[in-house]
């Protein structure tokens, strides 16, 4: 015999087809609210605090069951299910099944599985750029020469960048002045011009928050020939560099023709937010604007060093839905969004080519209600994207699964999912990584301690770490780290920047660069295991 469950806009209805072909279908209960069923067992709910239930997959329903009122709570325990055992719905946890003593419901309490701790990360580290070093070549920089307008295409694309719905930092006021950015001064505004900025002060990855990544400068006459006469570039920081491996894009001709119209570009006065995703070099970046009125929507800005940027759109010209993640690889982007509006929940896997993004694969994901974030990785031949998702921690621990979905970029072949080592190491020893290494390559946040030592008395922990990481199932590695130390104070501690000496390492030691953010400047440090 084979049963089942029939479900039609949330009444159920059990079916039972026995070996001979003949089909049951079990008792139709009108007004049983939204039940839960799982199995032969299944219970439901109504607001009248009267409960229906079977055990035996529906083809009977004992009627009248009293239940408690929903606990206000309910919505903080979002799971609902049954089995053997009982149910939990509404916030209560209902024991047993039938009318004994055992199903009278009890609140949920939630369980705390014990956990062990992930080992923290001890780095012996020495400054790779020394202070006065760092100011000559921070003073030496200038803004990139301006350049012609770039091809009319890219400014018929972007003149059809005008609807902004907010800005992380930015200010919908033009001025004679600019802010600098990452120590260099702002491009000249000449005398009878005035110029606007947009700041990003968040990353794609959500651990990179209040940090100063990208900034977008804007300049043109008073009064209208923006196209004629108003420039515009893009300066931005890879966050594994220091202070002085800022980036600039090229200063090109405007495609707005009105300072008003800039303005509505950038989203400035409204809700946009600037998101901001590094590259795998620091020569190359990626902006994207993220509106949310009239709905969501995002544009893509691709940046390349001394190079103008590109605003991607898709292939019908339209911009993309909301943008989970970016990662760029063999030197192309690739992204993920959401799925489009009235398509089944899926995470669509986007190409960037040039100015054009193109689907590469869907891969289907469950209908919840709250979608879990996720992140691509790369592989180091280059041949493959994953999705990455961190699950539920397991059953009788606190460890919370990784699973990674690999995506054939040639063939666009979803693979079955991976397990990865767990999010937060707790059950491994993680190493620094080689480049004879393999895994996929990710930006997640460091879920350890993470301490820096510089020579023999001063040490500290870094704040919000970010690591770019290898991973398998059995083993990962740190490939660079980023994290804060007093972020705002007034000044860093001279161990950053002073370098000191030290023995040779052997040949064989193993390091990696971290960049540790003080004072609203970021300093290079060339880190070892200790």
């Amino acid at each position: 015999m084979v049963a089942g469950w029939v479900d039609g806009g949330g009444s159920v209805v059990g079916v039972e087809i026995r070996v001979d072909g003949e089909a049951r279908v079990g008792e139709y209960i009108r007004d049983a609210g939204a039940p839960i069923v799982a199995g032969r067992w299944g219970l439901g709910w109504t607001a009248s605090r009267r409960g229906f239930e079977t055990t035996d997959g529906g083809m009977t329903w004992q009627k009248d069951v009293d239940l408690p009122d929903p606990l206000p709570a309910a919505q903080s325990v979002p799971v609902r299910a049954c089995g053997p055992i009982g149910c939990i719905a509404e916030g209560w946890l209902r024991v047993g099944w039938g009318t004994t003593d055992l199903a009278k419901p009890s609140p949920v309490t939630p369980l705390r599985a014990a956990r062990s701790l992930p080992p923290p990360l001890d780095l012996d580290c020495q400054p790779v750029l020394g202070a006065p070093a760092e100011r000559k070549r921070l003073a030496a920089g200038s803004s990139s020469s301006t350049q012609r307008a770039p091809p009319a295409l890219a400014v018929r694309q972007w003149s059809s960048f005008l609807a902004g719905t907010g800005v992380n930092g930015a200010s919908d006021g033009a001025s004679s002045e600019l802010p600098p950015f990452a120590g260099r001064p702002a491009p000249n505004v000449p005398p009878a011009d005035l110029g606007i900025g947009v700041e990003s002060l968040t990353g794609v990855e959500r651990s990179l928050r209040a940090v100063s990544l990208a900034h977008v400068y804007a300049w043109g006459p008073k009064n209208g020939d923006w196209d004629q006469r108003g420039h515009w570039e893009a300066r931005w920081l890879w966050p594994w560099g220091s202070g002085a491996d800022g980036r600039s894009s090229g200063a090109v001709l405007a495609p707005w023709k009105t300072m008003e119209a800039a303005k509505r570009a950038l989203g400035l006065g409204s809700a946009t937010t600037w998101l901001f995703a590094p590259g795998d070099d620091p020569d190359h970046a990626l902006l994207l604007a993220r509106h949310t009125v009239p709905a969501t929507s995002t544009d893509a800005i691709v940046l390349e060093s001394d190079r103008s940027p590109i605003l991607v759109r898709r292939q019908d010209g339209n911009a993309f839905p909301e943008v989970e993640a970016a990662v760029r690889t063999n030197g192309y982007w690739y992204l993920s969004t959401a799925q489009l509006p009235g398509e089944l929940s899926a995470t669509v896997l986007w190409l960037v080519d040039g100015s054009i993004a193109r689907e590469v694969a869907r891969v289907p994901r469950a209908g919840f209600e709250t979608r879990i974030p996720s992140r691509l990785a790369s592989r180091e031949d280059g041949r493959a994207v994953g999705l990455v998702v961190d699950g539920r921690p397991e059953e009788g621990g606190g460890t919370a699964m990784r699973w990674v979905v690999g995506i054939d970029l040639e063939t666009g072949a979803v693979g079955e999912p991976e397990r990865l080592a767990p999010a937060d190491f707790s059950d491994r020893t993680v190493s620094l990584c080689t480049g004879d290494d393999t895994g996929w390559e990710l930006d997640a946040p460091y879920s350890a301690d993470v301490r820096i030592h510089i020579g023999p008395a001063w040490e500290t922990t870094l704040k919000s770490a970010l690591a770019r990481m290898r991973v398998t199932r059995d083993r990962a590695c740190v490939k660079m780290a980023f994290g804060s130390v007093d972020a705002y104070g007034a000044s860093a501690a001279e161990a950053l920047w002073m370098p000191r000496r030290s023995a040779v390492p052997s040949a064989n030691y193993r390091t990696i660069d971290v960049s540790v953010l003080s004072a609203k400047t970021r300093y290079a440090l060339r880190c070892g295991k200790r």
